[in-house]
C-alpha cells in the first residue's frame, strides 16, 4: 500500500515489511511477534512537514504499541497524531523540518514497543533545499482499483482513509525511487505493482496542471469539477524524450554512530553523504576465564587462558554502491582493518604482513595488524534483478559466522569456522536472479593467501533460495581447485562443499544447520586428509536489545591435520547478546569443549570456559 501526504511539501511514504531477519553470527535474529512497516526512505523540505505513517501487522496486541524516535538529529521533529488504542493497527505522525536545516541525509530509528514485545527499524530520512513545484487539488493512493462507469465515481472497495490529503495548491514534489506521471510536471507514481493513484483536478487550473484529456474535454466556462483520474497498477510508462543522464542519488547511509552522528549537518558531513563515504569503527575486548593455565588452542579466538585481550580494535572506510532507485550502475569500495588486535592471528593471509605470525621467535605476536578487506565495488541493477562484481580482498563466501565482532552472537568461535578460510583475494560476482534465488561465483587466488607463491586458482561459488516470506532459506557453496597440499610451500589448499539451511519456527525462534566437508590430497606422511564439521544454532529473542543462542558443534579432524590433535571434537556453548545502548554489545557465554580421542587443551580431553566481550561502536 503507497500514500501520499502533503502540507506545504509532500512525500511518497512506501510502505515496506522491515521484517526481514538480521544477520547475527550468520544466524537471522528472528523480529518480535509483531511486525513494524515503515518508509524504506523519505524526502522532504527544509522549513516544511510530511505526513509519516507506520503500520504493525500481528495476530492481536495484548496491549497499545508505543512509538519513539531516539536521537533524532538537530531540526527534525516527530509528533503523533491521534491517541493510541489496544487494537491499533497503524501510528500516525507529522515530520517537520525547522526552516535553515542544512540539507542532508539522516537515519531514522523506529522504536516500537507493545507490552514485553518490541520492534526497531530505522528509515533514511533526506532533507532539501526549497524547489519550485506544481500544484494539484488533491492526491490519494491507495491499493488497486477498478473505475466504474462513465460519469460515476471510481469504484474503490477497501479504500483506506489516506493518511493525509493534499490540498487546492499544495506544492508535489519529485521524490527519488518513483516513476513520472504523463503530462505532470514534478507529479509522482508510485512503484508498488499493486496499486493505484487517484487524482483530483481543480476546475479552473487543470489545463495547467497535467495537460489531461479531462482538461481537453472540458468545455469554456464549465466549472464543475472534472471527473478524477485513476490510474491501476502496472503503469506504463509516458512517451517523454530521451531523459538527460543524471547523478545518481547517494544511497542512503546504514546505521550511524559516534563519528558519523557526529560530522552530520557540517560541511565535512555534508560532503561524505553526498559522495556515499563512511567512516567507522569498533573495538572488541574480552576476559576468559578457563580450567586450564594458558593456552586453550585450538578453540579460538579468545585462545589465552584467563587473560585480557583486544579482539579486534576494527576500522572501516567505505563509499556503498547504490541497489535501489537507479537504472544506473554504481560503483564504491570498503577497506576493513584489524588495527591492532588478537584476532589477526587467524585472519592474516599468507602474503600480507604474515611475518607477524613468526615475529616471536617463530611465534606469533599476540597483536598485529590485518588489512582484512579491500576491495571495489559495482553494482548493476539492470543484470537480473542486481548484479554485485567485487574485486580485491574480502570475505569469504563460506560458513555461518564472521570475521566482524558485530556480526555474531556468540563471542567464541566454531570449529568449522576456524579451520575454514577467512578471506579470498580475486573477484567475486553474485547476481540476484528472482526475488527468492541468488547465484555467486568468482576466481581467488586461493584460501587465506595474497600474492605469493603459494597462490593456487579456485573457484569459489554457491546458489541460495530464500523466499521474501518462507520460514526456510537454504544455500549450498563449493570451493574447488586441484586440491593439492602444496608441499614446497607447505601450505592448505582445500576443496569444500557445505550446506546451510535456516528455518524460522516462529518470530522469535531461529534455527540454522551448517554442515561443511572439506579435504586435499598430497600431503606428507598422511595422504588423504578431511574433516568435518556439523553445526547447529539456535537463536530466541527475549526482547529487540537481547538475544540468546545455543551452539551445538561436531567437528571430527580426522587425521589431525587441521588441528593438530585427530579426533572428533564435540563443543556446546550457550551466550546471551545484549545492547543496552546502539553503540554498546555485550556477549557473555559458557563454553565446554571434548575431545574423546586426544588431549589437545594442555594435555586434558575437555575444555570449560566463562568468557565475555565488550564491543563499542564509533
Amino acid at each position: 500500500m503507497i500514500r501520499a501526504v502533503s502540507s506545504t511539501c509532500w512525500g511518497v511514504v512506501v510502505v515496506a515489511s522491515l521484517a526481514l531477519p538480521a544477520r547475527v553470527a550468520g544466524v537471522p535474529l528472528t523480529p518480535d511477534s509483531f511486525t513494524v512497516i515503515a518508509p524504506p526512505a523519505m524526502t522532504m523540505e527544509a522549513g516544511q512537514e510530511a505526513m509519516l505513517a507506520l503500520h504493525f501487522k500481528g495476530n492481536r496486541f495484548e496491549s497499545a504499541v508505543s512509538v519513539t524516535f531516539p536521537d533524532l538529529p538537530a531540526g527534525i521533529t516527530i509528533t503523533p497524531v491521534g491517541p493510541g488504542r489496544s487494537d491499533q493497527k497503524s501510528w500516525r505522525g507529522v515530520v517537520r523540518a525547522a526552516p535553515g536545516t542544512p540539507a542532508h541525509t539522516a537515519q531514522i530509528t523506529v522504536q516500537a514497543r507493545a507490552g514485553g514485545l518490541g520492534k526497531e527499524a530505522t528509515f533514511p530520512l533526506t532533507i532539501t533545499r526549497p524547489t519550485s513545484s506544481t500544484a494539484v487539488s488533491q492526491v490519494s493512493f491507495a491499493p488497486k482499483t477498478t473505475v466504474g462507469p462513465s460519469g460515476t465515481q471510481p469504484q474503490t472497495p477497501n479504500l483506506p482513509e489516506p493518511e493525509r490529503l493534499a490540498r487546492l495548491g499544495d506544492p508535489v514534489t519529485a521524490i527519488p525511487q518513483a516513476g513520472t506521471l504523463a503530462g505532470g510536471s514534478g507529479s509522482v507514481l508510485p512503484s508498488d505493482p499493486d496499486s493505484a493513484i487517484r487524482i483530483e483536478i481543480p476546475p479552473t487550473t487543470e489545463r495547467a496542471i497535467l495537460n489531461s484529456p479531462v482538461a481537453d474535454n472540458t468545455l469554456e466556462g464549465d466549472k464543475t469539477v472534472p471527473e478524477p483520474i485513476v490510474l491501476t497498477a502496472p503503469f506504463a510508462p509516458a512517451p517523454t524524450p530521451a531523459p538527460t543522464p543524471k547523478e545518481v542519488a547517494a544511497a542512503p547511509p546504514s546505521d550511524r554512530y559516534a563519528l558519523m552522528k557526529a560530522l552530520q549537518g557540517t560541511a565535512l558531513g555534508d560532503s561524505l553523504d553526498g559522495l556515499r563515504l563512511r567512516l567507522s569503527g569498533w573495538a572488541d575486548v574480552s576476559y576468559t576465564a578457563s580450567s586450564v593455565a594458558h593456552n586453550q588452542l585450538p578453540m579460538g579466538f579468545n585462545y589465552l587462558a584467563n587473560n585480557f585481550l583486544l579482539q579486534q580494535n576494527w576500522i572501516r572506510f567505505e563509499r556503498t554502491v547504490v541497489t535501489s532507485g537507479t537504472t544506473e550502475p554504481t560503483f564504491g569500495f570498503r577497506t576493513d582493518w584489524i588495527l591492532p588486535g588478537a584476532d589477526y592471528r587467524f585472519t592474516a593471509a599468507r602474503g600480507l604482513f604474515s611475518g607477524q605470525l613468526v615475529a616471536n621467535n617463530g611465534h606469533p605476536i599476540i597483536y598485529g595488524i590485518d588489512p582484512i578487506d579491500f576491495y571495489v565495488e559495482g553494482y548493476f541493477p539492470t543484470v537480473g534483478r542486481g548484479l554485485d562484481v567485487k574485486v580485491g580482498r574480502f570475505f569469504a563466501q563460506v560458513g555461518v559466522e564472521a570475521n566482524d565482532a558485530p556480526s555474531n552472537a556468540l563471542f567464541s568461535h566454531a570449529y568449522t569456522f576456524i579451520y575454514n578460510p577467512f578471506t579470498h583475494t580475486g573477484f567475486m560476482a553474485t547476481l540476484k536472479l528472482t526475488d527468492a534465488w541468488t547465484v555467486y561465483g568468482g576466481l581467488v587466488l586461493g584460501s587465506d593467501v595474497f600474492i605469493d607463491p603459494a597462490a593456487e586458482p579456485t573457484f569459489m561459488g554457491g546458489v541460495k533460495w530464500a523466499p521474501p516470506q518462507g520460514p526456510d532459506t537454504l544455500a549450498v557453496n563449493v570451493m574447488l581447485c586441484d586440491g593439492r597440499f602444496n608441499v614446497a610451500e607447505q601450505f592448505y589448499n582445500p576443496n569444500l562443499v557445505e550446506l546451510i539451511w535456516t528455518h524460522r519456527f516462529n518470530p522469535r525462534l531461529t534455527s540454522t544447520l551448517h554442515a561443511a566437508y572439506a579435504y586435499q590430497t598430497n600431503v606428507p606422511d598422511l595422504g588423504f586428509i578431511w574433516s568435518l564439521g556439523v553445526v547447529n544454532y539456535l537463536t530466541y529473542d527475549f526482547t529487540p536489545r537481547l538475544s540468546g543462542t545455543t551452539r551445538l558443534e561436531f567437528y571430527d579432524d580426522a587425521q589431525g591435520q587441521r588441528t593438530g590433535f585427530s579426533g572428533l571434537y564435540t563443543a556446546l556453548t550457550a551466550g546471551l547478546t545484549f545492547k543496552p545502548y546502539r553503540f554498546l554489545t555485550i556477549r557473555p557465554e559458557l563454553r565446554y569443549d571434548y575431545n574423546p580421542d586426544s588431549r589437545p587443551f594442555q594435555n586434558n580431553h575437555g575444555l570449560f570456559t566463562a568468557s565475555t566481550d565488550v564491543i563499542v561502536r564509533w
